[in-house]
């Protein structure tokens, strides 16, 4: 899978039901790479997209993460947004990144 080559997307997606996506810090244009691949996924018929995102990015939306959630909204597949704000709490992330939400859900 390389974000910057859409054209790996479908191979990389073919028979993945369920995807965990981490924004790569090298990555700043989600516009251009993480965007597109989502709708990528959701059209592929992926079900579930769960996405490493930061705390406070439903309220500062100049950084990428808000613009990848907003994408992630606009689709009617499964979405798990986990919101991370310091390292302790990561332990609760491993523990519900296997759990079943409904969609919208902020955990």
């Amino acid at each position: 899978l390389d974000y910057f080559q859409p054209d790996s997307w479908a191979q990389a997606l073919a028979g993945v039901r369920a995807v965990f996506l981490v924004r790569p810090p090298a990555i700043a244009k989600v516009e251009e790479t993480l965007c597109p691949f989502v709708e990528k996924a959701m059209t592929e018929g992926v079900e579930l997209v769960q996405f490493l995102s930061v705390a406070g990015a439903e309220k500062q939306r100049f950084i990428p993460h808000a613009r990848v959630e907003k994408t992630l909204r606009q689709y009617p597949g499964r979405y798990t947004l986990h919101r991370i704000c310091r390292m302790p709490t990561y332990r609760t992330l491993s523990k519900t990144a296997v759990s079943s939400c409904p969609p919208g859900t902020v955990r």
